[in-house]
């Protein structure tokens, strides 16, 4: 072997006992590396600060060699603290410079408060074997969305951002004498609390979002179908003073066929008006029908919505409420508007071409001229 994988210090010698002795001087590089235990291996490694396994190394108290199965535990602990590093770079900014032989920087940022600037953190990923010690790490909510495979997951940057969030406050409270990512390490579950609390308000203010864009198209639908009913009478209520016309001409008319048949033509005009009035009222019904099917929707979680939502579904009710109440009575009133003209035309009838009804009413009216 060349010296890359060490050298004799002490040439091989024969004893008395058949034995040989030589000083070999171990290696320390890439291709091979020893380490008394595991925390030399963290104290020591560069790899394993910037979130890489080291390779062709041995432990002698454990008696492992890179590679083999049954890892140890405290390496295997070491390996997750390696893993940590690695998937925090993965959602936060790297510095640049930061070497290849050096721990990395990982850039977090605290955005600005009411009262305080925006905050850049430089975390330095140096391991230490005192993070031996802590307990194992839950990575399982960092590994979920560090991995390339969400990476087109639906809000999967909301989610880097408020871990990020979290990793922030966390390092922001780190004091200045000690190491700060031995520091993240103790209060990593802190950080996971942190994160799962942001991530239910998120789940939360979207869904209550979603809930008042749904409550503002339901009112605009709604609203805006009403609007149609009433649209399209408008038109037809143009017709509406056509029975009144009717009238004056009967007045004029001094054959009673003529305004009998004038009468008659009234007496269409009218049913027609009446019958589209009450195709409206049955639109206007399945309207009201198919907004209490929504709205029971929204009202069977009412409790469960805040307070600003709840009141909202309220607005909305009396809002849709007063509308239709408005239409109803509208179109009850040109209804009936639309068959007084002929009461009237059938009092004019009466007395312009019956003169025993207009003796009837003489005797019924004294002061009838």
């Amino acid at each position: 072997m060349d010296d890359t994988y060490g050298r004799f210090e002490d040439s091989p010698e024969w004893t008395n006992d058949d034995y040989v002795e030589f000083c070999w001087l171990l290696a320390d590089n890439e291709h091979g590396r020893f380490y008394s235990n595991v925390d030399e291996l963290v104290a020591r490694s560069r790899t394993l600060s910037r979130g890489e396994r080291p390779q062709n190394f041995y432990v002698v108290e454990d008696d492992y060699l890179a590679g083999e199965p049954n890892e140890p535990e405290r390496l295997q602990h070491a390996y997750e603290l390696c893993d940590l590093i690695h998937l925090l770079s993965a959602i936060s900014l790297v510095d640049d410079t930061s070497t290849a032989t050096s721990p990395k920087k990982l850039i977090f940022v605290i955005p600005a408060g009411e009262k305080a600037p925006p905050r850049t953190l430089s975390l330095s990923t140096k391991l230490e074997p005192s993070t031996l010690a802590e307990n194992r790490l839950n990575l399982l909510p960092l590994r979920r969305i560090a991995s390339d495979e969400n990476s087109h997951a639906l809000h999967i940057h909301e989610h880097r951002s408020l871990f990020r969030l979290a990793v922030a406050d966390a390092i922001g409270r780190a004091p200045s004498d000690v190491n700060t990512f031995t520091f993240l390490i103790n209060c990593w579950p802190e950080v996971l609390e942190k994160y799962a609390f942001d991530i239910d308000c998120f789940v939360s203010n979207f869904s209550f979002e979603k809930v008042r864009l749904e409550i503002a198209q339901m009112e605009l639908d709604f609203s805006g179908k009403i609007s149609s009913v009433m649209g399209d009478s408008a038109a037809k209520f143009l017709g509406l003073p056509l029975p009144l016309a009717v009238l004056a001409v009967i007045y004029k008319t001094e054959g009673i066929i003529e305004a009998y048949l004038l009468f008659l033509g009234a007496i269409l005009v009218v049913l027609l008006f009446s019958g589209m009035t009450h195709n409206q009222l049955l639109q206007l019904a399945r309207i009201d029908h198919g907004f209490n099917i929504i709205f029971d929707q929204f009202k069977k979680k009412i409790k469960s919505y805040p307070a600003s939502i709840a009141g909202r579904l309220e607005q909305a009710e009396r809002g849709f409420a007063k509308q239709r109440s408005f239409l109803v009575r509208t179109l009850w009133l040109l209804r009936v508007l639309a068959w007084l003209p002929i009461a009237m035309g059938l009092a004019l009838l009466a007395w312009k071409f019956h003169p025993g009804f207009q003796q009837w009413m003489v005797r019924q009216i004294p002061l009838w001229p």
